[in-house]
């Protein structure tokens, strides 16, 4: 399984949003043990380093980011994907980019807290908490 990563699970585990952690950082953790492979898109890295660093500041936000960056891979967004994108039935571009890069690399799962920004996809786009119910026995070794 390749799992896709939204940019809104890895700012609940940076941040320790409850009550989404918990989760969020059970499902990052089947990656960090090569369980499953995880990715992100490129989009997301930008816009992590933005939102960490007004929150965190600009130190504390590259830790977080390069930290990320050894367990997931980063999807490519390229001017396929762009041009994918813009012509996608999604309301938001930022989500059709993701999902588009998610697509080049042969993602298996989308997982989101924000289900209805990815209604287009092909692609099943669960939860932490949906992905850990369908999984379980991937999880009972935690």
């Amino acid at each position: 399984m390749n799992l896709f990563f939204d940019t809104n699970i890895l700012l609940d585990i940076m941040l320790h949003r409850e009550p989404h952690y918990a989760a969020s950082a059970m499902v990052f953790a089947a990656i960090e043990q090569k369980f499953v492979a995880g990715c992100i898109s490129a989009v997301s890295v930008s816009t992590l380093a933005y939102l960490l660093q007004k929150e965190l500041g600009r130190e504390l936000a590259h830790v977080h980011i390069t930290d990320i960056l050894r367990v997931l891979t980063i999807c490519d967004v390229n001017a396929s994907t762009i041009h994918q994108a813009l012509a996608s039935p999604a309301r938001d571009i930022e989500d059709a980019i993701q999902y588009y890069s998610a697509l080049e690399a042969n993602v298996t799962h989308i997982i989101t807290r924000n289900q209805s920004d990815f209604s287009f996809s092909t692609l099943p786009v669960l939860s932490p908490n949906e992905y850990i119910l369908r999984h379980r026995a991937l999880f009972k070794a935690f």
